[in-house]
């Protein structure tokens, strides 16, 4: 990026109050070099907040799971059994009734919808929450909370198992979609790849 700024700069010096070789005039020039910089730029931002917001930081080490992948957490393990991403519930199939329905996904949005299973192998009850999921994207600048979710408890007995439903809405323009669980016990992230699913078009 350095060089890119000396670059624009010595295009500068030499353009400035002058024509360059194709007749262009000098501020022209200067103009369109900044404009390019600047999305260099932010393009550079995003990637780096979106690497942030997977857990990776700046030394890029967090390892990424695969779906139907068991990731061992401190008192077993998480999976996720599926993902896809759909319209949701559109305002014309809600007949126009909008307000405090939590399916209801905007045209330029998607619903990812995410099994994920949690296993308790250990003989100790555990305590555990929806609200430890979060989806990780490229195109927000925050990670997003869960919408909805059909976990039930939030009590794991020993030796058991539990399935539910994790809801998210993001941008339909992601490209890259993560969840992340936050394991309370360590309090370390562990982070799932769902890859980049087909849109399901409700009908």
């Amino acid at each position: 990026m350095r060089r890119l700024a000396r670059s624009l700069r010595g295009a500068g010096r030499r353009l400035r109050g002058g024509m360059d070789a194709r007749g262009v005039p000098g501020p022209v020039v200067i103009v369109l070099g900044v404009m390019v910089f600047a999305a260099l730029a932010g393009g550079i931002v995003a990637a780096g907040a979106f690497a942030s917001g997977a857990g990776n930081g700046a030394a890029g080490k967090t390892q990424l799971y695969a779906i139907n992948q068991n990731v061992p957490i401190s008192f077993g393990s998480v999976a996720v059994e599926s993902a896809e991403r759909s319209q949701g519930l559109t305002a014309e199939q809600l007949s126009g009734v909008t307000h405090g329905i939590q399916n209801n996904v905007g045209p330029d949005q998607v619903q990812v919808e995410v099994i994920a299973v949690l296993s308790n192998t250990t003989d100790a009850a555990i305590t555990y929450g929806p609200d430890q999921f979060e989806l990780v994207t490229d195109t927000d600048k925050q990670a997003v909370q869960v919408n909805s979710s059909s976990f039930t408890s939030t009590v794991l007995a020993p030796h058991s198992r539990v399935e539910g439903t994790l809801t998210f809405i993001t941008s339909i323009e992601a490209k890259k979609l993560l969840l992340r669980y936050t394991d309370l016990v360590i309090g370390q992230p562990v982070v799932i790849d769902l890859g980049k699913p087909e849109i399901i078009v409700t009908q």
